[in-house]
Parts: structure tokens; sequence; C-alpha cells
């Protein structure tokens, strides 16, 4: 779930932010602009899911905070941080569906339907091939700005946790 909101983030902020351009052109674009916005999303079932929070977008780097969790990725490796249970993850970043969309772009927008697109919100509904689900998404408060050099606000320092964390290091 905490990557679906991530995925639904990239794919709608690169299908409106920047007036429906060729796929290679958003991709560009997301390479060389830092992005900022609020989420929401409802995923259709018996019981719906809920999630809201906020996305930092720096080319292949992110950080997304929401439901509990503060997920970060430099590109190369994710933090999934869940500070209420004192729980870090540690996992590669290369094989995630956010890496997913920046090699197979068209493939991941087939998935979004009943786009509404204004200057900073879009909204629309991803349909999940792999299992038949709808998510429902919003994204509002949309910003564009400069990229900064030092990525270090998409890492996880692992020097404020203490001995009372549980760190699961799955590289």
């Amino acid at each position: 779930m905490k990557r679906f909101a991530t995925l639904i983030a990239a794919i709608a902020l690169c299908a409106a932010a920047w007036g429906q351009n060729s796929l290679e052109a958003l991709k560009e674009r997301m390479l060389l602009t830092r992005v900022s916005l609020d989420y929401s999303y409802v995923i259709d079932g018996k019981v719906p899911v809920k999630g809201t929070g906020t996305l930092l977008l720096q080319g292949r780097c992110y950080h997304l905070t929401g439901n509990g969790l503060d997920i970060r990725s430099d590109g190369t490796t994710r933090w999934t941080v869940d500070s209420e249970s004192k729980e870090v993850y540690i996992e590669s970043a290369e094989d995630t569906e956010v890496e997913f969309f920046f090699t197979d772009p068209e493939k991941m927008l087939a998935g979004v339907s009943d786009l509404d697109i204004t200057s900073d919100s879009v909204s629309g509904v991803y349909s999940d091939p792999g299992n038949g689900s709808k998510i429902r998404f919003s994204l509002s408060k949309m910003k564009s700005s400069e990229i900064k050099e030092t990525p270090e606000e998409f890492r996880f320092d692992l020097a404020v946790t203490d001995s009372t964390w549980t760190v699961t290091d799955l590289r």
C-alpha cells in the first residue's frame, strides 16, 4: 500500500503537472524538477482503505509521509520508517514501482483514467492490472522548484535510532 501511494503520486504528477506532453518529455521534466504535493487515496474494496500524506519528488528520489510512515528513497536505497513501532526497513530501491515508472512510463500511465487536471491539482483513478483493484487518488498543492544538489532529505539517518529500534536491512 505504501508503495502504491508513491506510484500513484508519481504517475499522476507526471501525467498532469506538465500538460500531457509526450511521455519522454514528462520523464525528462521529472528528472529536472523538484515537486512537492499533498495526496489522498481510497482503495476500493469490501473495506475501503484510505490514506493521506505529503510527497517530495526530485528525479528518482522521493520522501513520502503519511499514515504513520516516513518513506525515503535516494534512488538507490529505500528506507521505510515507522516511528511509532520503532522499526526501519532498508531495501534496494531499484526494483520498486516508482523505478518501474521511469523505465516503462507508457505501461504505468495506461492504468490511469478519469483524470481531472487543474494548475495545482490532479485527481483520477488507477486500475491495478495485477489484482483488479481501483485506487481513487487526489493530488493537491502541487509546486515545482529547482532541484537541490544535496539529497540528504531523501535518506534516513540511522543515528537517530537507538537499541530500542528494530532495523531490518534487506539489501
